[in-house]
């Protein structure tokens, strides 16, 4: 948005500033503005039929569907060919929402606000023992949501709109459906599950050795983080409670440790690295075959963990 009123912005003079990069910084503009604008009229037009009778599109279901229809299609075959199968429809839809308010906000500031504008990072592995839900965002999807499902109701008791064709009825209700669905999915969304570790965890299943009061014994590294681990380690081969040792872990090296907790067969340690080995500990578990990667995106199973995690 600030490269727009730079002196190589798409519609500078004399910047040198080839065509193509114009028509793509302008495709970017119209992206992030039209877009979410585009959404949220989307979302208030069914409303407004419901309770006021304004028919903003002159259509019926059929025209619809054969005119919308293959596009849509279309526009869903190629972005999940291009995301190998992780852009799906609805949650797509639902994501947008997501982020409709900030990315006008933002592009508003970009544009017509201070050029001075400082880079902003978001908080990262923050511990959260809670289920917290992001009302801000949240409330306005219930809100369309039940604005919407009340003018059904309205219509349905009140009857037909005089005057209104039952194609566009019909165009309307199906409109509403879906809107009512993408709302639902976007407010599940807006569930943050409780969190309570400040680094993400891998599973591991590797060869490790602890070395504790001059002996050292071989382990299994069962899981691994930037701030831990936890061995398996063989029947007399576990340390105690509260005592130093040092882990050797594959292409980190040596770690000292702290023995935090100690089960049966297995002990919780927590690492007391320096910065050159937190560093490899960085580069093995976020550059390596521990990094979480989508690869698959199955849409029913993503919804069940959502309706989980805001109900269970």
């Amino acid at each position: 948005m600030q490269i727009v009123r730079t002196p190589w912005g798409p519609f500078s003079r004399g910047a040198g500033t080839p065509l193509l990069m114009r028509l793509h910084t302008m495709d970017t503009v119209l992206f992030w503005t039209m877009t979410p604008i585009l959404r949220i009229l989307c979302l208030l037009m069914p409303v407004l039929y419901w309770w006021t009778g304004l028919v903003v599109v002159q259509t019926d279901l059929h025209g619809l569907i054969s005119h919308l229809g293959p596009y849509w299609i279309c526009c869903v075959i190629f972005l999940g060919w291009v995301s190998r199968g992780t852009n799906v429809p609805i949650l797509a839809d639902g994501m947008s929402l997501l982020v409709a308010r900030e990315s006008l906000r933002a592009s508003a500031v970009g544009l017509f606000g201070n050029k001075n504008q400082k880079f902003k990072v978001t908080a990262k592995g923050a511990t959260r023992d809670r289920t917290v839900v992001q009302w801000s965002l949240a409330g306005w999807f219930l809100a369309i949501a039940a604005l919407t499902v009340a003018g059904m109701v309205l219509r349905l008791v009140l009857g037909p709109i005089e005057g209104t064709p039952p194609a566009a009825e019909a165009m309307n209700l199906f409109w509403s459906v879906y809107n009512i669905i993408m709302l639902a999915v976007a407010s599940l969304m807006c569930v943050e599950a409780p969190r309570y570790r400040r680094e993400e965890r891998f599973l591991a299943g590797e060869a490790a050795k602890l070395r504790l009061a001059g002996r050292e014994v071989e382990a299994v590294l069962e899981d691994v983080s930037l701030l831990g681990c936890r061995l398996r380690l063989p029947a007399g081969g576990l340390p105690a409670a509260d005592a130093r040792v040092v882990v050797s872990i594959t292409e980190v090296g040596e770690v000292p440790a702290l023995v935090r907790a100690v089960g049966p067969d297995h002990c919780q340690l927590v690492f007391e690295a320096d910065a050159a080995q937190r560093a490899a500990l960085v580069r093995k578990l976020f550059s390596g075959r521990y990094r979480h990667s989508v690869t698959t995106l199955r849409p029913f199973a993503f919804m069940g963990i959502l309706f989980r995690k805001a109900f269970m």
